[in-house]
């Protein structure tokens, strides 16, 4: 599978001349000041729920809902709330190595992304595990996967839902995004520069954004 890197020049030329590629992290994707709304995420890995806009019986099997999941996750019944056997559930996936991409090209991405350079990765799938096996750091799980573009208030009770680290808000879709999500056997998880050539090899410049 193809995938394009919106990025910036100066962050192309470290992929392809050093083969040096940034991997940034789940949480950090939170900070909405840094990254903007295009691109952040305050609930990034996390979804909660609360009795308005769903309840929980006494009955229900909390696996309806985490059985979807492709790492692990941490729930919690919550607090009970004034309505008979019902609780808030709030579910929060642990922190991940991150490396995204788009799998479909859309010149508005550059806009998007802030980014004046698109790199083709020609095969996503090879490019993840050369990347993997590049990192220094006990390497849990790997996984490879688009994004589900699913809005959280559309669940209910009996909804399994989207894997916690490939789910984003429908209003992001236009990013079409792709990602190599890595858990790593070290706390706390942190972005990290990754020397890859194995990885570079998949990569080249496939456009760069016009001047207006």
């Amino acid at each position: 599978m193809r995938a394009y890197k919106f990025t910036k020049q100066c962050h192309a030329d470290l992929m392809l001349q050093k083969h040096i590629f940034r991997l940034g992290t789940l949480y950090d994707f939170r900070r909405i000041e840094h990254y903007g709304a295009h691109v952040g995420d305050a609930q990034e890995g996390a979804f909660s729920v609360n009795a308005e806009s769903m309840t929980f019986d006494s009955d229900f099997d909390p696996q309806l809902l985490t059985s979807t999941q492709d790492f692990q996750v941490c729930w919690a019944r919550g607090c009970l709330t004034d309505k008979p056997n019902t609780r808030v559930l709030s579910l929060t996936i642990h922190n991940l190595l991150l490396f995204c991409a788009s799998h479909t090209f859309d010149d508005r991405a550059f806009v998007d992304f802030d980014a004046d350079t698109c790199i083709q990765i020609t095969d996503f799938n090879a490019f993840s595990q050369a990347l993997a096996n590049a990192l220094t750091v006990p390497v849990e799980k790997t996984m490879v996967s688009p994004c589900d573009y699913v809005a959280k208030s559309s669940l209910t009770p009996q909804t399994p839902i989207p894997s916690l680290a490939f789910w984003k808000p429908p209003e992001y879709s236009r990013q079409a995004e792709i990602r190599l999500a890595i858990s790593v056997l070290v706390d706390p998880v942190e972005p990290c520069f990754v020397y890859a050539p194995q990885a570079a090899q998949y990569c080249k410049i496939f456009r760069q954004r016009p001047i207006t």
